[in-house]
């Protein structure tokens, strides 16, 4: 089971970088656990119910530009991101 900290990395990754998310999107159980991570069932429901590609859309391309998706790690790391932002 992965923890809500480790939920947030995961999906943080998924946001901030397309390959990730490619690969989140085509086997999560995979994804996850190249992270060190497992998936309990109800955790991969919810990311299978949940569209990582439109949420990332919605994300400003200026975050990424000058930070390369760093706020995102750190933020992921100190448990801040919660419900997309």
């Amino acid at each position: 089971m992965a923890t809500e900290k480790e939920m947030y990395e995961l999906l943080g990754r998924a946001l901030t970088n397309a390959e990730f998310r490619a690969a989140l999107l085509e086997d999560p159980v995979k994804a996850a656990e190249g992270l060190g991570f497992s998936l309990t069932e109800e955790q991969l429901a919810g990311l299978r119910a949940t569209d990582l590609g439109q949420l990332a859309e919605g994300l400003d391309e200026r975050l990424f530009e000058k930070t390369g998706g760093a706020w995102c790690r750190h933020a992921c790391r100190a448990g801040g991101v919660k419900g997309g932002g």
